[in-house]
């Protein structure tokens, strides 16, 4: 009996798995510690991460809502001559388009024209003459003219537009002002326009 209760007894090299009363060994306590240590960490990166998703959520959304100001064009163009005129008995303000890059450009880069303003396109000679309003913001009326300051034709005209707006008659001039202008001031066919032309050198009134 005593030899047999001998070789049950426990040895260094012949440990139980559990100890008396049924509590783990350390090994299985140092696990479970690993393992509440990762839950933890994973845990706290996943908190971590929906913040962070939060906060780039929110800017894309106040990103959205800025609103960015176009640049406020120039009324007038700076390096326009400008002079003030008579149509029939009514006194105005042109700028004056006297270059092949001024009637090209014309009003294209206004965004509204005074009540009594308006641009005088000014050509070498009479031929018949053709307007476009493709790059053109404001509703504009265009009066072709004469040599001698005489209004031939009054032709209202469309923002944007690709028409093509053409003189019934040869003409050397042509006056565009806000839509109406013309038939708000009595102004029609056959009236004079008189303003003054320089011309090499000299000044020609055109009355």
């Amino acid at each position: 009996m005593e030899s047999l209760f001998r070789n049950t007894k426990h040895t260094k090299e012949n440990k139980p798995l559990f100890k008396k009363g049924g509590k783990e060994r350390r090994p299985f306590r140092l696990l479970f510690l690993v393992i509440l240590f990762f839950a933890g960490l994973g845990l706290v990166l996943a908190i971590s991460y929906s913040d962070w998703c939060s906060f780039y959520s929110r800017q894309d959304q106040n990103n959205s809502q800025l609103v960015v100001r176009p640049k406020k064009e120039k009324e007038e163009s700076p390096n326009l001559k400008k002079q003030t005129i008579l149509v029939k008995d009514k006194s105005i303000t042109v700028e004056i388009a006297d270059s092949e890059e001024e009637r090209v450009k014309g009003l294209s880069n206004h965004e509204s024209l005074d009540k009594n303003s308006g641009m005088l396109f000014i050509f070498d000679k009479e031929e018949i003459r053709s307007f476009t309003m493709k790059d053109t913001k404001i509703l504009l009326s265009i009066a072709f003219i004469s040599e001698n300051g005489a209004i031939l034709q009054i032709q209202d005209m469309q923002p944007f537009s690709n028409v093509s707006y053409l003189s019934e008659k040869p003409a050397m001039y042509a006056l565009e002002m806000n839509q109406g202008w013309f038939e708000k001031n009595g102004v029609k066919e056959n009236d004079k326009v008189s303003f003054e032309v320089k011309k090499e050198e000299k000044v020609i009134p055109m009355m």
